[in-house]
């Protein structure tokens, strides 16, 4: 059923609300436990084929209940990508120039071929705007990075929690902005296509 079809604040839209909360949450949570057990480089490969194949595949889903948790999966993906960068580092492993220059190249192409994938159209035939799904997937970008630092805060003290806080914050810029950049200009290069 389409969402635009319930009334707002309705028991069927409340209810439709509290199971997208927890397929985010859930499918997060998968994501994050999975990714976190590869090196880096394996955890930016998988997280990027993830966003690439759910980009490609939304079309189908729309926006209704599975790609909610198709977005948690991409959050817990990137998260997890970001913990295992901030662990690389606390470990003292280092990357070469080549690495990080394959990283960012790959997350660039990534944010490209997604930008491309995506038309504000079919989340209008959906009754969602794309600023409803980004506050959502924001809103749990956040909460998943303060679910790291809470839980290193009590693991490991106010020390480790703040080093963890900053290498984290620095990993997650870089992923969302290598990402983020290409897939904005790649969406304005589709909007003006379909208006042409």
């Amino acid at each position: 059923m389409s969402q635009r079809l319930i009334a707002p604040g309705s028991m069927a839209w409340r209810h439709l609300k509290k199971r997208k909360i927890t397929l985010l949450l859930l499918s997060s949570l998968v994501a994050l436990s999975l990714v976190q057990a590869m090196t880096p480089v394996a955890a930016m490969v998988f997280s990027c084929g993830v966003t690439i194949l759910a980009a490609f595949l939304r079309p189908r889903m729309r926006w209704g209940q599975p790609w909610w948790g198709v977005a948690g999966w991409i959050v817990g993906c990137f998260i997890g990508t970001g913990a295992t960068m901030t662990d690389h580092i606390q470990q003292g492993v280092s990357h070469t120039f080549w690495e990080r220059g394959l990283l960012v190249a790959l997350l660039a192409l990534t944010g490209g071929l997604v930008g491309r994938s995506l038309t504000p159209s079919q989340a209008a035939e959906d009754g969602l705007s794309m600023g409803e799904v980004l506050r959502s997937t924001s809103g749990l970008f956040t909460g998943l990075f303060g679910v790291i630092v809470a839980s290193t805060f009590v693991m490991y003290g106010l020390d480790q929690a703040r080093v963890t806080s900053s290498r984290l914050s620095t990993s997650l810029t870089i992923i969302v902005l290598c990402l983020a950049a290409p897939g904005w200009i790649s969406l304005n290069l589709n909007k003006r296509r379909e208006g042409s």
